[in-house]
């Protein structure tokens, strides 16, 4: 864990596992414990996590942790792949349009929209590195999303 992320780590937090091996499968443990002493070097610090019994991870598994320190219910979100700084490509018709849009909290998949955008608007993922306002694209739907 990095050390800017720490201060808003505690005991008891639930913790979020992604694995290529279970996609399907929500997996959670909870934080037991951290490291009073991070790693000077790499700047890191070592938590360790309760997992249920019935967990199909295995000891040397790849897993992607995410602890969550905070949650908002019924919020807007868009794939963090979609937001460049403070703004997002919306899809009007063939045409994207660049627009500001104000941030909530980030994650590493999603990222919330406190204004700027409205619920169902389509909006360019992942953004691409020079397009232009007004550009013409052709929308595709991402797998797993709804139009």
């Amino acid at each position: 864990m990095n050390e800017e992320d720490i201060p808003r780590v505690v005991v008891g937090q639930t913790v979020l596992f992604r694995t290529d091996a279970f996609a399907d499968r929500r997996i959670e443990g909870k934080l037991r414990e951290i490291t009073p002493m991070g790693d000077p070097i790499a700047k890191t610090y070592r938590v360790r996590i309760d997992l249920p019994d019935d967990t199909p991870l295995l000891i040397g598994m790849s897993v992607e942790a995410n602890i969550i320190t905070r949650e908002k219910p019924d919020v807007l979100l868009v794939p963090a792949d979609a937001v460049q700084g403070s703004a997002v490509f919306v899809v009007q018709g063939d045409r994207a349009h660049r627009r500001s849009v104000e941030i909530g909290i980030r994650g590493t998949r999603m990222v919330e929209i406190l204004s700027g955008l409205n619920e169902g608007e389509r909006v360019v993922a992942p953004a691409v590195s020079g397009l232009a306002d007004g550009a013409r694209v052709r929308p595709t739907e991402r797998p797993g999303t709804q139009p």
